[in-house]
């Protein structure tokens, strides 16, 4: 007698099998089918059986590194994976589950990761290769490029090794005109210190004018604001606004003499 897929012989009777997930309760008879139900909690069936009794789920055991990535149902087992850090050395493929895990290879100062760890290998470090170092040890850190002290504008104090980088010592001073940036900006500082003073003249003279007050003193070869000396000579060339021109050349003007008077 041959008995389908789904269905197992017994005493020359072709029974069906219970489904995944579930156990045989009674076995089948001339007059009954095969009575399954489910498996209880921690156990399980991953295939269609006619087994009385279900598998026990596997549990992940932090000893050897495990953790659970999957839990166990009553149609599947439950599926281990190494610790972060770790690779799985012996797999069961029929659960496809990690069965035992060791710790990855560290790489030491002077090599680095060519080849990142994964769940079944181990990493792989090669020596850092000329112009690069690493000075860490782990399993992660590739080797890195030797600072280059010129890209930051600093002089070098020493070479960098395979396990050390590069020593940028002070700022680099070239032979150029590496003055000018800070000449340009104390001069643009000055020069914008002299246009709020004068704009400050301008606003205070504009109330002192209002309150009927002269806007500066003449005396013998200049002319002095509020104790500080605008102008050395009357004639002296000098940049101003129009608006500050009439209160700075006011004082100067000379009272009308007889002689300019006019005839009546």
């Amino acid at each position: 007698m041959t008995c389908g897929p789904d269905e197992y012989d017994l005493s020359d009777l072709c029974c069906k099998k219970c489904p995944k997930g579930t156990r045989v309760v009674s076995k089948c008879n001339k007059t009954s089918e095969t009575k399954c139900e489910p498996c209880p909690k921690g156990f399980y069936m991953n295939s269609a059986n006619y087994g009385e009794k279900c598998l026990q789920c596997n549990s992940c055991r932090p000893s050897n590194h495990l953790q659970t990535s999957e839990t166990c149902t009553n149609e599947s087992d439950t599926r281990c994976t190494c610790m972060r850090g770790f690779y799985c050395t012996q797999t069961n493929n029929l659960k496809n589950s990690c069965e035992n895990c060791v710790a990855v290879s560290l790489c030491q100062p002077g090599h680095g990761v060519s080849v990142p760890h994964n769940s079944t290998h181990d990493t792989v470090c090669t020596p850092c290769p000329e112009g690069t170092f690493n000075n860490k040890t782990d399993y992660f850190t590739t080797c890195q490029n030797h600072t280059r002290c010129s890209d930051v504008g600093r002089n070098l104090l020493s070479k960098g090794t395979a396990e050390t980088d590069t020593k940028c010592g002070g700022l680099m001073r070239s032979d150029g005109c590496h003055w000018m940036l800070p000449a340009g900006l104390w001069a643009g500082l000055i020069l914008t210190l002299i246009l709020v003073f004068i704009g400050f003249l301008c606003l205070r003279c504009k109330k002192r004018r209002h309150a009927g007050k002269p806007c500066a003193e003449e005396y013998d070869g200049g002319l002095e604001y509020d104790g500080v000396i605008v102008l050395q000579e009357k004639c002296a060339a000098f940049s101003i606004p129009d608006t500050c021109i009439s209160f700075i050349s006011e004082p100067y003007r000379s009272e009308p003499q007889e002689d300019d008077w006019p005839a009546f």
